[in-house]
């Protein structure tokens, strides 16, 4: 692998495994939490807790220095079409899925928006859940992708 592809190949695959290991993290503690029985009291300890800081801010970064390094690849002539187009569909079904996450279900969860009637607490984290299992699963793909930049580019040299 040339220097150039190797660097951003180190550089993607450090941000995807961010990403995944803050998914998993949120799988793990975020989310069991919101499957309890909830109440507003409840909900402004999270509130307050994230006052500074919130999740947007962890996955921020590693999503804008992925899709900057999915572009630079799409000019690699070494890389197979198959794999941009596996690495593009997962980059970026996992950024609407984030988009999706924190617009419609993180808004009412961390950021103290006014719950309507007919959601709960417990359907946002059910909801979160999942969308956060297919965001795994998409990652672990990726991810697999990755690895066959590696065997490609390391062949054509």
């Amino acid at each position: 692998m040339k220097g150039k592809v190797r660097i951003l190949y180190s550089i993607l695959h450090y941000s995807m495994l961010m990403i995944l290991f803050g998914l998993i993290y949120e799988q793990i503690v975020f989310i069991p939490n919101y499957l309890i029985p909830f109440t507003e009291n409840k909900s402004q300890l999270f509130n307050d807790f994230h006052s500074i800081t919130n999740p947007i801010h962890y996955h921020a970064l590693p999503s804008i220095i992925a899709i900057f390094c999915l572009v630079i690849f799409w000019f690699n002539k070494s890389i197979s079409k198959k794999i941009k187009f596996t690495l593009s569909f997962c980059v970026f079904t996992l950024l609407a899925s984030t988009f999706y996450v924190i617009n419609f279900v993180n808004g009412y969860l961390f950021f103290n928006k006014t719950l309507p009637e007919n959601v709960s607490f417990f359907g946002l984290a059910l909801e979160w859940s999942i969308v956060n299992f297919v965001r795994i699963i998409v990652l672990i793909i990726g991810l697999k992708n990755m690895n066959r930049i590696v065997k490609t580019t390391a062949n054509s040299v």
